[in-house]
């Protein structure tokens, strides 16, 4: 394009001292001036692929086609670049979405209660197993704990990271116990708590249950130690007073 502008000027500045050939002095005027603006026109085109491509990196809009028509040398592979890259991002945002998707499966079905809460009380996420052991299915501020139990919520909202509590309460005449544990992080600037919650009451009652066991087992082993003497000589006294009676009937 540039030669071909510039091959049109020279003829043109030539012809500017010709004046027998008016015609075609107006031809390649027009066409100087066709070329020209054909030049800036190309040139627009591939600045406004450039800013729409940054546009599109800027606000993670990853679904614009450049197309590659019509280009010629590296401003075609330019467009291919573009498209590549464009792709790619899309590619690594279809993983970490995936990704995230996965996380959130786990965490609503581990059998632990996890929430989490920014500085300001708001709850970002909350799994099934904490809206189970809480009996709280709409909870979006952890000021809303204080409708589901008082004391939990006080203690919950005094938590430090890395403090382990263990909270007793009786729900619907049950006896709960739950071990607290709670962490935080910092995330853009702006600090996050995670709780989470596990009822371990009935590895109590197990514990409890196993405790008992084991001190019957030693108790029965006592028992029977004393018996066992006590046993012993009742049989010799047995026999002796069996074989006075024999010796007495003679």
């Amino acid at each position: 394009r540039v030669i071909l502008i510039t091959l049109n000027l020279l003829l043109l500045s030539y012809l500017v001292f010709q004046p027998d050939l008016p015609a075609s002095l107006v031809v390649l005027t027009v066409s100087a001036f066709y070329q020209l603006y054909s030049f800036f026109k190309y040139v627009d085109r591939t600045n406004r692929d450039l800013t729409k491509f940054l546009s599109s990196i800027k606000y993670s809009d990853f679904t614009q086609i450049f197309s590659t028509e019509n280009y010629g040398g590296t401003f075609k592979e330019l467009g291919i670049e573009f498209n590549d890259i464009i792709n790619r991002f899309q590619s690594t945002r279809k993983e970490k979405e995936e990704s995230l998707r996965y996380l959130n499966a786990v965490i609503q079905h581990v059998g632990i209660g996890l929430f989490s809460y920014n500085s300001s009380g708001k709850i970002e996420f909350i799994n099934n197993a904490a809206k189970k052991l809480l009996n709280a299915t709409n909870l979006n501020n952890i000021s809303g704990l204080y409708q589901v139990n008082k004391s939990l919520a006080e203690k919950i909202s005094t938590l430090k990271s890395g403090d382990k509590i263990i909270f007793k309460y009786v729900d619907d005449n049950e006896l709960m116990q739950l071990m607290i544990y709670a962490t935080g992080f910092k995330l853009k600037d702006q600090m996050f708590t995670i709780v989470s919650l596990q009822n371990i009451q009935s590895e109590l009652e197990e514990q409890e249950m196993d405790a008992w066991q084991k001190l019957i087992r030693v108790l029965t082993h006592e028992i029977m130690n004393s018996i066992t003497p006590i046993s012993s000589l009742a049989a010799t006294a047995n026999k002796m007073l069996a074989g006075f009676s024999g010796s007495e009937s003679k």
